[in-house]
């Protein structure tokens, strides 16, 4: 007690900010900061997964398939894995993975059930990413997928270097999460996309997910994810 009342103008600077907005959406669905935070609900799809036993390997049958040779990514320390990357436009691309030689064997299982050889050789997982030019960001979609009981798993930070030597840093949900129709978030902040470094020739037009549940996953991309189209 005795401290002065906050201002009239601090109050309605906590009104207008993002983190009450999303607060009152999420008690009041249908107020004007539930409508607000629903036109903030946007993503784009961020990438698509190849497994494969050996890198080269999978470089080889996807330069076969598209004329497009992925060129090296780097490896994902801690992870076992390294990756090799293709552009499919301005804002998407795909990721031929591997486990890395280099590596020792991680502790837990490497993502994507690439320790599983009979899962290589197709397009396992995707990504989407938050259109942070529409105002959406990954802790909103996170939270959004929890609603809907799709819980992705908190949200951790990873890095890799290129081999120009650049370091990415990135923030994404629990790959253990993602397989099919489910994708996990990703959000790259102030690093280059790698779509616009990687081996351009190549276009994303389409993306069907198969599956158990596939139909109400494509559901919520499209409706409360706001899922942009290709």
């Amino acid at each position: 007690g005795g401290g002065r009342p906050p201002s009239r103008q601090a109050t309605v600077a906590r009104r207008g900010d993002a983190g009450h907005d999303e607060c009152n959406a999420l008690l009041f669905p249908l107020s004007t900061e539930g409508r607000r935070v629903a036109r903030r609900r946007c993503c784009g799809v961020d990438h698509l997964v190849y497994t494969c036993a050996d890198l080269s390997d999978g470089a080889d049958a996807i330069e076969r398939l598209t004329g497009v040779r992925p060129a090296a990514g780097g490896s994902h320390p801690g992870v076992g894995t390294h990756n090799a990357l293709l552009s499919l436009g301005d804002s998407a691309y795909l990721e031929v993975i591997a486990a890395d030689p280099a590596q020792p064997t991680p502790a837990a299982p490497r993502p994507f059930s690439l320790d599983d050889e009979r899962t290589h050789g197709r397009i396992i997982a995707f990504a989407v990413h938050p259109e942070a030019a529409r105002g959406a960001s990954i802790e909103l979609l996170a939270a959004t997928m929890q609603e809907e009981g799709r819980h992705p798993g908190r949200i951790g930070t990873m890095r890799r270097r290129t081999p120009s030597g650049e370091l990415l840093r990135w923030r994404m949900t629990a790959l253990s999460r993602a397989e099919g129709p489910r994708p996990w978030l990703i959000d790259w902040g102030g690093s280059a996309h790698p779509a616009t470094t990687s081996p351009a020739g190549c276009s994303l037009v389409g993306l069907t997910c198969h599956g158990a549940r596939a139909s109400e996953m494509g559901a919520l991309l499209r409706g409360r994810l706001g899922l942009l189209p290709l």
